[in-house]
Parts: C-alpha cells; sequence; structure tokens
C-alpha cells in the first residue's frame, strides 16, 4: 500500500493540488506568539504607552519590579524599552520588519548601559525573514552564538522551489543541514514534469520525478511516478482514472477529487501497456453535503488496496470545513469494522479558538488533549489553557494564564493588564504580574494612507485598493504570521487560497481589519 499518497503530496507540493484538500487544516500551537495583535491593535487605534511599569505579586500584595519606557519611530515600532536594569534598541527596515534587537544591561558601577545580547534578522526580496543570528558581547565585540539560515529561490509566479536549511556553530561558521529543490517542466502553461532534488554533499541529487497528462480540457488525468537509483529514473507506477468533483478553472489548490487508482509497475514492459501494472490502491471520495461557496463542507476519502484479485478497505477519512471550525478524522479497517484512529479539531471564533485532539488505541478513546484562547472585543487576548480528560470528558486542567486588562471608557487603550497564572494544586488562578499603561506624546507620523479592503467575508480573494506599495499582512487571532502578499499602488486582487477557513486580522499600512474565510 502506498500510504504517502505519493501522487496526491507531488502535485500537492508542485501547484498547490489535491493533497491541500487531503489535509486542509491549520495546525495551532500554544507556543504562538500572542502579543502581536495587541500591538497591533492598539497601534491602529493611537494608543501606544510611553511606559510601562509591572508589579509582582508577592506576600498577598502588589509589590514593584520596573517600570518600561518606551520610543517609537513615525510607523509606531518599538525604537527603544528601557528600564532602571536594562535597554532594549531595535531597528527596522523600509517594510518595517525588524532587522536588529540588542539588549544593554544597566551596571551600576559603571552608571552606564553595557551591551550584552545582539540579535540580527535578514530578509529577502519577498519579505520572508531567510536568516537570524544571536551574538553576545564579549572583549568588546559582538561574537556569533547561534544562527539559522533558510534561502529561498523562486520562480515567476513567487512560488517557492527551492530551500536550503543552515546552521551556525561557533568556531566552525555555517554548515548546511538540509535542503530541497524542485524542477519543473512547462508544455505552455500545464506542468508537465517535477523533479524532486534534496541536498547532498553541497550538491542537488535527485530523489523522483513525476510526469503529468492532460485530457482536452487541461485536467490531469493521469501520472507516472519514478524513483531515483543513483544513475537513472526508474518507473514505481502510475495514478489513473485520475478525475474531479469540482474543478475551478484550471485553479487546482480550489479544486476537490473524486478518486484516483494507483498501479504499481512491473519493472520491464511496455510502460504504456495496461498489463505491465498491476493494481495497487483506489481513493473514492464522496461529498454528502454539496458545495457551499467553492467549497464542500464535508469530504469523505475511501482508500482501498488490491488483495486476492479484490479491493479490500484500509483508512477512511472524513473532514469537515464549517464557517467556524475544521476537523479531520481517521479510520482503520480492521475486522470488518472501522475503528478511529486520529482525530482533530480546531475551531475558530473572535472570541474562542480551541484545538482538540483525540488519541485512540485499539479504536478506544483513552485521551483528549485541549489548548484554548480566549479573546476579547478587542482581539486581545484574556485566557489561554491547556486541558485533558481520559476520555470521561473530566477536564484536568494542566496549566494556563488570564489576563484581566481594563480599558479607558469604550475605547481599546489599556489602562492596566493583570496576569494569572494557573496553580495545579490549588485548581484556580493565582495573582502574577500587574502591568499599568501611561500614555503620552509620541512621534508617529499622523499622516494617513488610504486603504480599502473588500469584501470582508471572502472566498479565495480580496481586494485591497492602497495609494502606496506595501505589504498585506494576514495574522491568526493568535497573532502568528499565516499568509503575506505584497500590495501595489492602486487595485490588487489578492488570492487567499492557502488560508483555511476562519477569522483573521489584516494589516495593510497601518491599517487592520477583520476578515472572514469562508
Amino acid at each position: 500500500m502506498k500510504t504517502t499518497f505519493t501522487l496526491l503530496i507531488i502535485i500537492g507540493l508542485s501547484i498547490h493540488t489535491f493533497a491541500q484538500h487531503t489535509n486542509p487544516f491549520n495546525k495551532r500551537s500554544n507556543q504562538q506568539n500572542i502579543e502581536k495583535i495587541n500591538q497591533l491593535k492598539s497601534g491602529h487605534l493611537g494608543f501606544l504607552p510611553v511606559s510601562i511599569t509591572i508589579d509582582n505579586w508577592e506576600d498577598e500584595s502588589w509589590q514593584f519590579n520596573l517600570s518600561n519606557t518606551f520610543e517609537y519611530d513615525e510607523h509606531g515600532n518599538v525604537l527603544t524599552m528601557t528600564s532602571a536594569q536594562g535597554k532594549t534598541i531595535n531597528t527596522y527596515d523600509e517594510n518595517n520588519n525588524l532587522i536588529t534587537n540588542i539588549f544593554q544591561v544597566y551596571v551600576q558601577g559603571e552608571g552606564k548601559y553595557v551591551n550584552t545580547l545582539k540579535s540580527e534578522f535578514l530578509y529577502d526580496g519577498q519579505n520572508f525573514q531567510y536568516e537570524s543570528r544571536s551574538y553576545m558581547w564579549s572583549n568588546d565585540e559582538w561574537q556569533v552564538t547561534t544562527g539559522n539560515r533558510t534561502v529561498r529561490e523562486y520562480d515567476t509566479n513567487g512560488n517557492v522551489i527551492s530551500e536550503l536549511f543552515s546552521m551556525y556553530q561557533p568556531g566552525t561558521g555555517w554548515y548546511e543541514s538540509y535542503g530541497y529543490k524542485i524542477e519543473r517542466i512547462y508544455s505552455g502553461a500545464l506542468l508537465t514534469t517535477e523533479i524532486w532534488n534534496n541536498r547532498v554533499s553541497g550538491g542537488w541529487e535527485p530523489e523522483e520525478k513525476t510526469e503529468f497528462f492532460y485530457d482536452t480540457d487541461n485536467k490531469p488525468y493521469m501520472a507516472r511516478e519514478y524513483e531515483y537509483n543513483g544513475s537513472d529514473f526508474l518507473l514505481l507506477g502510475r495514478y489513473i482514472n485520475v478525475n474531479w468533483y469540482l474543478w475551478n478553472g484550471n485553479i487546482i489548490e480550489d479544486s476537490y477529487l473524486n478518486g484516483y487508482t494507483f498501479q504499481t509497475y512491473n519493472g520491464t514492459g511496455d510502460i504504456d501497456d495496461d498489463a505491465s501494472y498491476t493494481n495497487d490502491e483506489k481513493m473514492t471520495a464522496l461529498y454528502p453535503e454539496g458545495v457551499e461557496n467553492g467549497i464542500p463542507r464535508v469530504a469523505e476519502e475511501l482508500y482501498q488496496t488490491w488483495k486476492g484479485g479484490a479491493w479490500v478497505n484500509s483508512l477512511r477519512e472524513t473532514m469537515e470545513h464549517r464557517n467556524n471550525y475544521v476537523s479531520d478524522k481517521e479510520e482503520e479497517w480492521q475486522n470488518d469494522v472501522w475503528m478511529t484512529s486520529y482525530y482533530e479539531k480546531t475551531y475558530t471564533t473572535p472570541a474562542l479558538v480551541y484545538h482538540l485532539q483525540h488519541t485512540y488505541a485499539a479504536g478506544t478513546l483513552i485521551r483528549v488533549d485541549q489548548n484554548t484562547e480566549k479573546f476579547d472585543a478587542f482581539a486581545n487576548l484574556i485566557e489561554e489553557k491547556n486541558e485533558w480528560h481520559n476520555g470521561d470528558a473530566n477536564w484536568i486542567q494542566e496549566d494556563g494564564y488570564k489576563y484581566n486588562i481594563s480599558y479607558e471608557g469604550s475605547t481599546a487603550k489599556i489602562l492596566e493588564r493583570i496576569t494569572m497564572v494557573w496553580n495545579s494544586f490549588t485548581g484556580a488562578y493565582v495573582n502574577e504580574t500587574r502591568e499599568t499603561y501611561e500614555y503620552g506624546a509620541t512621534n508617529i507620523n499622523e499622516e494617513e494612507i488610504t486603504v480599502s479592503v473588500y469584501p470582508t467575508i471572502i472566498d479565495s480573494k480580496i481586494n485591497i485598493v492602497s495609494d502606496k506599495e506595501s505589504w498585506a499582512t494576514f495574522y491568526s487571532l493568535t497573532g502568528s504570521v499565516v499568509l503575506q502578499k505584497q500590495v501595489y499602488a492602486g487595485a490588487n486582487n489578492v488570492s487567499t487560497s492557502e488560508l483555511p477557513a476562519g477569522y483573521y486580522i489584516l494589516k495593510v499600512n497601518k491599517d487592520i481589519f477583520k476578515v472572514i474565510k469562508k
């Protein structure tokens, strides 16, 4: 059985196809940066604090810890953050990307701030951060301690065709850790051959090749898969009976499969002769609820293997794509019954985001893990927690934080934020820190850049009109960048096909919008 479903993976990597719809879910991590949305929201509304005082909860009362003062550039980026203990200095490029971050510690005996740590960041022409370096101040100079580099190549459409990953080791320098490169051959606008290469000993070595064949409607109906043996490509098999449930005008990433059959090659026969192949695997898809706004709400994929001259059930996957959640369930065929082996669900609304994952043993649910994030009306995080149960629905909270935020009237201007941490022994949140915000005049450029966005409820495209060239950045509600597209002066029709359904924050220049992907 070809458990990797290679055609789906290869086409998905090359032309954004079936693999996206086989697993179209945005895996969430509780380690995501949750502060970015706060900064964006406050910056957009002009509420930038000039100081934040931090108190710690000790001996049943608030005890002063430190006070940070802030300086900003004309775009609202933090230039300096200064306290009695230390100072942070930032610089940015023309796209408002952070390029240097220096931390200095205050030395009482010298009466000044002294260099301690530094981070540097580099970005390519697509505004992708491809390199980061960490430094330590030693012997009156900055010395590199760690570094990561990801060099990308792009095709003319802006798609990534190669990535080369490197790491920095003190005393040795940069060394390559991994890399891949995709070679593509086209006939007109149609991809006919794709070769996947791995990085080996400083060069590119082929690993596998796929050839694609199209019908008169320019839809893929067959593909051949090859493996490189060190000197030549050997045919492994072919995908036949590739047919489509929903074909969206040659945009494969917006199209959905009805099914395919994979056959293995016998190694010697005519590659165009059906007798040279043996059935291996078949996938059949069902869409019981049809299509809404170009997306099947429920997709059921049945995978079968060829045994004893007949197709035998192997795996069944059910995916839901709802307005406020996506889910994925896998079942394995054992002893003539379907046994659930995997289930995952991500629920997303402006006020609540949670990720749920089930663990099974022999079809029996033995554990459920869930991480939850809650937001207030200003998209600020007010609670995050991890909890689990062993299948009995009696939730046990492992850890978590709660944020009690006080605002000025009905505005988004934060006056105070109290952070509470979960105490697993008492089963309650307890005070940890208190932040008090103060505001004053800043040097932010108040000149407004005209930006309009429509519609805010989108399918696969969004219109952005701007009077200058800039970047459109989509953030998840947890603050992570999930998509970034260049915007030019004038009207732009921006594709959002890479995004799963859900709620997002869109930032264009200094303007921020909430958008919903259906």
